[in-house]
């Protein structure tokens, strides 16, 4: 009778952080939260193990914090990105020996199972940011955009003029890549709901009521009305 095999699972990051942090591997074990001395040899050194841990508890703490808040203003499609079967792509950076950084967008599948996972893999963050700028910039001067926007505008600002409205938008679409990060994102998630990554491009989703929102900031009074103003004035 052959032996009974058990299908394993596959190892992803909880999985092996949970391996680092085990205590067994020094020689010791944890019973309800306190680790004991053990009966058993073991494997890797005690100056290895708090190497380890050290990178560990850093990990976790200030590199995640930092890791994270840079992450806000340095990835333009966070949260937006998807491939077409509806995985998630998250920001990740890489540094080389020079000190140059470098950042991809990586599936949600690579980032717990390992680089490869997926059958996309990582995408270099510069490349499909312009190519989603090139069609968003491109929005923002298209007729059926701008007519769009102004039936919203007119709805509640009869007083404003039509070529306000066009100027506005073509002028956003000539500051575009002067204005700061931070504000190149908020507007991004205000005027998209996803972008999804197709084999021979991308599709992006946009939000209708983003671009109601974007009218809103038109109007007068507001920053976008102001700059408007200052425009024209120039």
């Amino acid at each position: 009778m052959l032996p009974k095999v058990r299908q394993g699972m596959p190892m992803d990051k909880k999985y092996i952080s949970k391996a680092l942090r085990n205590p067994v591997y020094v020689g010791e074990i944890r019973h309800k939260g306190t680790v004991h001395a053990g009966r058993h040899e073991p494997i890797i050194s005690r100056q290895l193990w708090d190497r380890v841990q050290a990178i560990l508890a850093e990990d976790a703490h200030a590199r995640m914090g930092r890791t994270q808040t840079r992450g806000k203003t340095d990835a333009l499609l966070r949260g937006l990105l998807y491939d077409a079967s509806g995985v998630k792509y998250h920001i990740t950076f890489s540094t080389k020996p020079s000190g140059k950084r470098y950042r991809y967008y990586i599936p949600k599948k690579d980032v717990r199972f390992g680089h490869r996972t997926s059958a996309t893999g990582m995408i270099p963050a510069d490349q499909i940011e312009e190519v989603v700028v090139s069609q968003l910039l491109g929005a923002l001067q298209s007729p059926e955009s701008v007519q769009a926007v102004w039936n919203h505008v007119r709805a509640r600002h009869p007083e404003i003029a039509e070529p306000t409205v066009v100027l506005a938008m073509r002028r956003l679409a000539d500051v575009w890549r002067a204005l700061f990060p931070a504000e190149q994102v908020r507007l991004a998630n205000l005027l998209i709901e996803r972008i999804v990554l197709l084999s021979d491009g991308i599709d992006i989703v946009w939000r209708e009521v983003g671009w109601k929102e974007l009218a809103g900031e038109l109007a007068p009074g507001s920053i976008g009305g102001e700059m408007l103003e200052a425009e024209v004035a120039a």
